[in-house]
């Protein structure tokens, strides 16, 4: 893996669909709330609180929209809080930063939901649906995650080829850890897989962050702690551990903003990343 990945030998031109800023327009253009998002359940603001509840109960349902005669949304009711009375007796106002647009993209609703069990999103000044944290479990969400942490890794490739040449980032591992990558390596062979594989890509993130963190250079260029650094690559690990293997949710082990945080982190680490990458080519 190098800089040929990434530009062009011939041209010096960067390859198409490399760039990070390209990940994220994909993500910011096609894939928003409006694809995640959930129709409102609304009920009357007249309707009977108790007859509500046994309703949004029987459906699942947490919280559902208050509607007026003319059928505009007023406001949203929680369901265990309904008893007697009519439904707009626990009417509970929205107030603006919990409405979002349907063409949020992906990478801001996590930061908004880091306050917020859940939101409303709004489509031309109506609401017209409910987006909460059970929503980031689904398939867009998990492909926008593990591609992003994908293209994290390669970009942490590259940078062991560059501060450590000729596999010289060998002397930092342990003699036990080597040779169970050793064992990875071989196996991958065996099973007929790519023969020109080097041991150097079957190495994981726990091992890429041991590495970089045994270079100074690279810390300070890239202007961060050591400690920082250290505590984004392990809740980057487990963000990608449970994106490969969680079969419901992948906050499991973690939350929201843990994982707002770590995201934000590999976004901030591609765009300086991306821009290096170029130079160094130029250069």
């Amino acid at each position: 893996m190098g800089q040929d990945l990434w530009v062009s030998k011939s041209t010096g031109e960067r390859r198409k669909g490399t760039g990070f800023l390209d990940f994220k327009k994909i993500f910011t253009d096609k894939i928003t709330a409006q694809v995640i998002y959930e129709a409102l359940v609304s009920c009357s603001a007249q309707s009977n609180a108790s007859d509500a509840r046994q309703a949004l109960t029987e459906r699942d349902f947490d919280s559902a929209g208050v509607v007026d005669v003319q059928e505009n949304i007023i406001g949203f009711v929680m369901t265990n809080s309904l008893i007697d009375g009519q439904v707009k007796d626990y009417l509970i106002e929205i107030k603006r930063d919990r409405i979002i647009s349907d063409s949020t993209p992906l990478f801001e609703i996590f930061n908004v939901l880091k306050n917020n069990d859940f939101v409303y999103v709004n489509y031309i000044d109506k609401v017209v649906g409910i987006l909460s944290k059970a929503d980031l479990n689904k398939p867009p969400v998990r492909i926008y995650i593990f591609g992003l942490i994908s293209l994290f890794e390669m970009h942490l490739s590259y940078w062991i080829k560059h501060y450590f040449p000729d596999d010289s980032w060998q002397s930092v591992l342990s003699k036990g850890r080597l040779k169970i990558l050793e064992g990875v390596f071989a196996k991958r062979r065996e099973n007929g897989m790519n023969q020109q594989l080097t041991i150097k890509e079957c190495l994981q993130i726990c091992d890429k962050k041991n590495i970089l963190l045994n270079n100074q250079k690279f810390i300070d260029f890239f202007d961060c702690s050591k400690k920082k650094f250290k505590k984004s690559m392990e809740s980057i690990e487990s963000i990608r551990n449970n994106i490969a293997h969680a079969q419901n949710s992948i906050l499991e082990g973690s939350n929201i903003e843990i994982m707002s945080d770590a995201l934000n982190f590999c976004e901030h680490f591609l765009i300086r990343s991306d821009d290096a990458v170029l130079e160094l080519a130029k250069n």
